[in-house]
């Protein structure tokens, strides 16, 4: 597509008068580029592919993450809580269907099967965090713990949200023992941070993954410059199509 497209006229650009390889533009999304530059116009391709294959999971993640975090804001500012059980309902499925495409390129990436392992585990732990969070946020945001009460009333029963926590499923709340604001604070710091080196350690092992893929990507490109040099005068053509 014309990303990859635009990809590729990158490495064309910043490549030496002698390593250029793009000879024409056949139309929105195909190149005509050299021959003895074209394994390395393959691997790039590869790698570009096998890149998206990867992050393309994690950020569908972040997009349910920012959906569930917008269902939340709008239900302490409105204090409906229909719309924030439909979004706690409708991340379900959508978490476990990216966990499913993990677990696919589990399978078919023995190589990365390690690194993906933990990823999973990471997001595992992350949502149950996450969840956590706002099912201990919500009713101090909607002020109704004893401790902000002026009356000092505890809450009542049925005035807990409907945060689910643990595995990702919507359930309503019950509220047996209220905690005390340190005991609030504590726990919400504990999550944060939590949250927090969490998210560190799932860019860590993004990163990994695209240290592999840039290494299999800088060999295959090592292999390509040992074939046949790469004569700018090379009237030799391929048709290189940019599928993504």
């Amino acid at each position: 597509d014309v990303p990859l497209k635009e990809y590729i006229r990158s490495l064309d650009d910043a490549a030496s008068a002698a390593e250029k390889f793009i000879i024409a533009e056949l139309d929105d999304q195909n190149l005509f580029v050299k021959v003895a530059r074209a394994e390395f116009v393959e691997a790039k391709v590869k790698q570009f592919v096998n890149a998206l294959h990867f992050t393309k999971p994690e950020q569908d993640r972040a997009a349910v993450y920012n959906d569930l975090k917008q269902a939340f804001l709008c239900f302490i500012k409105t204090r409906a809580e229909g719309p924030w059980r439909h979004a706690m309902a409708a991340a379900a499925p959508a978490f476990q269907a990216l966990s499913d495409k993990i677990r696919s390129l589990i399978a078919s990436c023995p190589a990365h099967a390690p690194l993906l392992s933990r990823l999973q585990d990471l997001e595992r732990e992350r949502l149950r965090m996450t969840l956590a969070l706002y099912a201990l946020q919500a009713p101090a945001r909607l002020e109704l713990f004893a401790w902000q009460q002026n009356d000092g009333s505890p809450l009542k029963a049925g005035q807990g949200c409907g945060c689910g926590s643990g595995d990702g499923h919507s359930r309503a709340a019950h509220q047996t023992q209220e905690p005390t604001e340190a005991e609030f604070r504590a726990a919400v710091r504990e999550l944060t941070c939590g949250i927090e080196e969490n998210t560190v350690a799932i860019n860590d092992v993004l990163d990994e993954v695209r240290d592999i893929e840039d290494n299999d990507g800088s060999e295959d490109m090592s292999e390509a410059r040992n074939g046949a040099p790469c004569d700018p005068s090379d009237a030799h053509t391929a048709r290189t199509a940019t599928q993504g």
